[in-house]
């Protein structure tokens, strides 16, 4: 649009320009004379009129068509203003809509990750105790670690039973500990309130027996039986790292607990860890 504006008002100054020559009759003009004579011929289909001054006739085609010309290009103006509206309501629309259809793939995939996380419905839990007794000072008695061995199990047996008056799991007794499955994750924070609350009241019972009484526990999330394997394997090197009486645990237990709707506990960085030769973010359970 801008370039017909600028042709026009070149060509507006041409057409002047020839007829003020034509009327001269200036001869050098002749070659023009074919292209400029078609724009009379296109005026005279709608205007005919001539003036004759001094015997001689001057037609104002050439003036009519300079107005034309002028007139196309003051409309022109409008028109380019007309259609950048258009361009800017046509960007404003685009923009909208690509937004909107980004806001509904986020959300399409937020659904989709949710979902996915819903499906790791069942937890595992891993707890060993350390015992040491009070009364033997490694510096005065040789026999410090004789029966801490027993003490532990008898601590992890006592655990056991206990969590089984008030809760409904299975258990298997590993080397590294105790580890129980449970099938409700919307549980999760009533357990691990019982689990804690017993370990306190074992630590104090034991206290009063002038034993020391630490426990290790490490936490993870599972949807198959056949995950089953590794996440134990990850939850032994978890208690392994010697976390004494906190609940630990990695970043597939944050990301399924983040989507609760009550959360008990806040999860902070514990460090990042060699697990199974597998870099992972290691995370502690504080209420």
């Amino acid at each position: 649009m801008h370039l017909i504006q600028v042709v026009l008002i070149f060509l507006s100054f041409f057409i002047i320009l020839y007829w003020l020559f034509d009327l001269g009759k200036a001869t050098w003009i002749t070659p023009f004379a074919p292209f400029f004579d078609s724009i009379k011929a296109f005026v005279h289909t709608f205007y005919q009129r001539t003036v004759t001054v001094d015997e001689a006739t001057v037609d104002f085609s050439f003036l009519i068509a300079t107005f034309i010309a002028l007139l196309i290009v003051w409309s022109l103006k409008y028109l380019i203003e007309l259609i950048k509206n258009v361009e800017k309501n046509y960007d404003k629309i685009h923009r909208a809509i690509k937004k909107k259809t980004e806001d509904v793939l986020n959300m399409t995939l937020e659904q989709e990750y949710i979902m996915s996380e819903y499906k790791n419905n069942k937890f595992l839990l891993l707890i060993n105790f350390s015992a040491l007794n009070m009364l033997k000072d490694s510096f005065f008695h040789k026999d410090t670690n004789v029966g801490l061995e027993e003490k532990q199990k008898e601590v992890l047996l006592l655990f056991a039973d206990e969590l089984g008056k008030k809760l409904e799991f299975q258990k298997k007794f590993l080397n590294d500990g105790l580890l129980l499955y449970f099938n409700s994750f919307n549980d999760i924070d009533k357990i691990l309130s019982m689990v804690e609350e017993l370990v306190l009241n074992l630590r104090r019972k034991y206290y009063a027996e002038k034993w020391q009484v630490n426990s290790a526990i490490s936490v993870d999330v599972y949807a198959k039986d056949m995950e089953v394997l590794t996440k134990i394997k990850n939850l032994i090197m978890l208690v392994r790292l010697g976390t004494k009486d906190r609940i630990i645990c990695l970043s597939t237990f944050k990301q399924r607990y983040s989507i609760n709707k009550t959360q008990k506990y806040r999860l902070e960085t514990q460090g990042i860890y060699a697990i199974n030769d597998i870099e992972e973010n290691v995370f502690v359970l504080k209420s």
